[in-house]
């Protein structure tokens, strides 16, 4: 499951052009809701979208314990350590050999993604102290743009985008309407000598 805060959402209202004083509340809060509904639309597809690119597919929120321990040890492999590499019409299965013996990582494939690997043209990739997540996912978009990968069952997994499907989308609204309100501007009654004197003036 992948969470995405969405704290702007009602700040959209502050650029919005003010609705017109004459309309009634019930107008005005209808155009309200309208609005809102709209711009959850807008967010959640751009979510999604922003998603469905994302290489790295662990479900990081559903993870049981020894999953999540073995997830971070990955993501420390991945972020931290750093290879150098010169493929020349290297396969993408020579290419993966080389990743587990130089990062150690126990790396597999799902069925769906051996079947493109075995028909994947050859890799042509010469990096230099690169960390090895980049490596990894230049590997992937080079090879083919469904392939995904990561850790299932302890391992890193390589996959297809299909294979992490169940893969949860959460959009959290965040509401500021309390920053972003304005109360209504009722004129205050006249106080002060001037006043005094018109109310006297009044009751004669």
């Amino acid at each position: 499951m992948k969470r995405i805060a969405a704290l702007g959402l009602m700040l959209a209202f502050v650029a919005s052009p003010a609705l017109a004083q004459d309309k009634s509340f019930e107008d005005k809060r209808a155009e309200d809701e309208a609005f809102v509904q709209k711009l959850l639309e807008i967010l959640q597809k751009t979510a999604e979208q922003a998603d469905s690119q994302d290489l790295d597919r662990t479900p990081y929120d559903n993870l049981v314990d020894t999953d999540k321990e073995a997830a971070e040890t990955v993501t420390r492999h991945l972020d931290n350590q750093r290879i150098s590499l010169n493929y020349d019409d290297t396969s993408f299965a020579d290419a993966v050999d080389f990743l587990r013996d130089a990062t150690g990582l126990n790396i597999v494939y799902s069925r769906a993604a051996k079947e493109i690997i075995e028909n994947a043209p050859k890799l042509k990739l010469r990096l230099k102290d690169i960390k090895v997540r980049n490596a990894l996912e230049l590997m992937l978009t080079q090879t083919d743009a469904n392939l995904r990968y990561g850790v299932r069952n302890g391992v890193l997994e390589i996959g297809t985008q299909d294979d992490w499907k169940g893969r949860s989308l959460v959009l959290d609204l965040i509401p500021i309407n309390d920053l972003v309100y304005r109360p209504p501007d009722f004129p205050a009654p006249e106080a002060g000598l001037d006043a005094l004197t018109k109310n006297k003036m009044k009751g004669k």
